[in-house]
């Protein structure tokens, strides 16, 4: 069995700062490429599920290949509804104080998110914490 090393504090560090340089390009990506980069996804883990699978045991020491097949089931469908979301409205009309008139809020990139995901649905929690921001 191979070992993987854990990460540290500092690999984390890097990790953000190289998110936060790379956002200002990617918080401009055209909807069809984010979507495209979504799609792919699901589609090389669709491709590759056994290989994934046996990654996933290896990596938590107690995934059955029930329960592999089981992420590898819900996880390219999750990553298709969020490829869905490139084309969802930016926007809402909102209730106003002021007499005759709207507000409107647009949603927009605000930043990096870090997330530490449990080992226990590696997949899956992963997939989540990539996903929905």
């Amino acid at each position: 069995m191979d070992l993987l090393a854990a990460g540290t504090g500092e690999d984390a560090r890097r990790a953000v700062e190289a998110a936060a340089a790379a956002f200002p390009a990617w918080s401009q990506t055209p909807p069809a490429e984010r979507q495209r980069i979504f799609l792919a996804a699901a589609d090389i883990l669709e491709r590759r599920a056994d290989e994934v699978v046996g990654l996933l045991a290896r990596e938590t020491g107690c995934v059955t290949y029930g329960f592999g097949m089981f992420q590898m089931g819900f996880v390219p469908g999750l990553l298709r509804q969020a490829a869905a979301l490139a084309y969802s409205p930016i926007g809402q009309i909102l209730p106003s104080d002021l007499p005759g008139t709207m507000a409107m809020g647009l949603r927009r990139p605000v930043g990096v998110v870090g997330a530490i995901f449990p080992w226990n649905a590696a997949l899956i929690l992963s997939a989540r914490g990539i996903a929905a921001p």
